[in-house]
């Protein structure tokens, strides 16, 4: 291959084509460049036991409601992307008011999904993030409106396990489905609640591999 700088050719968005050439070959190679995402599992604390912090989230300009996660791309663009565990604090902020207030150390597990292909980089992260506050002032998108709506966390692991959650990457699904058979229900909600005196529950993000790696 030739050591030839590649050349970008299309560029709009999130989203960057790259040309490498090759010498002897009339075509190059191509490479699709996407930038950054994130999505976030929010587990909070409340009087009728711990809710997964899920989010109503219309798109206008597609005219749908869909329950989902936050999240979001990274900022920065091709050059400069933010870091992804700075992503996911900013995305969670921006999306549900939650987050930890500045004096606080954050209390997450990141994880990176398999990547697509040698000639797609897109790099995706999956964070799961416990002891957040409500800190208020959700960023004001004209193209968003969004609507808090915490979920008994039993209800939603069982959800995750049972493969039965459309709304995330399916390589979540799949570790999650993976840790259920491999640790057992309990021990993945014990990790989801940051309890790891519940047996096997420190063995569930080792069970996540190959889906989601440690990042």
């Amino acid at each position: 291959m030739s050591n030839a700088p590649r050349r970008i050719a299309y560029e709009r968005g999130p989203f960057r084509v790259e040309e490498q050439p090759i010498e002897g070959r009339q075509e190059p190679y191509i490479f699709v460049r996407r930038i950054g995402s994130v999505t976030v599992l929010p587990v909070v604390a409340d009087l009728s036991g711990p809710q997964a912090l899920v989010i109503d989230n219309e798109r206008r300009y597609f005219g749908l409601s869909k329950a989902s996660l936050a999240g979001g791309n990274a900022a920065g663009g091709h050059t400069d992307p933010e870091a992804p565990g700075d992503t996911v604090l900013r995305e969670l902020r921006e999306e549900t008011g939650y987050g930890y207030p500045d004096s606080a150390e954050p209390n997450m597990d990141l994880f990176a999904l398999r990547k697509l292909s040698s000639t797609i980089e897109y790099p995706r992260h999956f964070a799961v993030v416990r002891d957040v506050r409500y800190l208020g002032g959700e960023a004001d998108n004209p193209n968003e409106v969004i609507t808090l709506r915490p979920t008994p966390l039993e209800e939603y692991t069982d959800e995750l396990l049972g493969l039965r959650n459309g709304r995330i990457y399916a390589e979540v699904n799949g570790a999650f489905a993976k840790a259920g058979m491999e640790c057992g229900r309990e021990a993945v909600l014990g990790w989801l609640m940051g309890d790891l005196t519940v047996p096997d529950a420190a063995e569930v993000p080792q069970s996540f591999e190959p889906w989601l790696m440690r990042a």
